[in-house]
């Protein structure tokens, strides 16, 4: 499948050239931009060096059944993403993306992430002490996918995680000069915080697990 495929959505809603693309310009129509929030001041207490930088985009008409977009530009690690909140179904989202793209998403519950996130935590303490990457290479292997998902959500101090949560992701390279190792994914997922709404997300991101 041509990398270009899997990537659609981030390009689609690239906003640096939105100006030389028609396509971009109809989008531009459609949304308005609402907020961005860049960490980069240390001095600040709410500095994060590991937090996105993220611009929100709402549609102008509220019939939309695409209610918000965020684009994710990460800090601290190479890595993007755009996220698409619908309230269309998201059974017909997925066999979308598969049949158009001609990929086959892998499926997981919230409840095998909760699990993934545990062993993740334990595994990375102990190659931590031992100076290796084994047992944390032994949780990828039994989660394939998973380390790319990033759909919990915080808030009002409580952790909601998605109920059903598909994923598909292949190595990926900006350029035959990127020395990097990265993950190219697409992921469909429920809203965990709004049952009327599911989220596409598609990205990539530094392999540095």
């Amino acid at each position: 499948m041509p990398l270009i495929a899997l990537m659609s959505c981030k390009i689609l809603f690239d906003i640096g050239n939105m100006l030389k693309n028609p396509l971009q310009k109809r989008f531009q129509q459609q949304y308005s931009k609402q907020k961005t929030a860049i960490f980069d001041d240390s001095d600040d207490e709410n500095f994060c060096q590991d937090c996105p930088e993220t611009t929100v985009y709402l549609p102008r008409n509220k019939s939309n059944p695409i209610q918000r977009i965020e684009t994710s530009m990460h800090v601290s690690v190479a890595g993007a993403s755009t996220s698409i909140y619908s309230r269309d179904d998201m059974a017909t989202t997925k066999q979308k993306i598969e049949r158009g793209l001609n990929i086959k998403f892998s499926p997981y519950t919230g409840q095998q992430f909760k699990n993934f996130k545990q062993q993740w935590d334990k595994a990375s303490d102990q190659d931590k002490e031992n100076g290796n990457r084994i047992k944390t290479t032994q949780v990828f292997q039994q989660y394939p996918h998973l380390k790319v998902f990033n759909g919990q959500v915080f808030k009002n101090q409580n952790i909601y995680t998605s109920k059903q949560i598909y994923i598909y992701s292949q190595p990926y390279k900006r350029d035959s000069s990127d020395l990097n190792d990265m993950i190219a994914f697409i992921s469909v997922y429920d809203n965990p915080i709004n049952p009327a709404q599911h989220i596409l997300q598609c990205g990539f991101i530094d392999n540095v697990f």
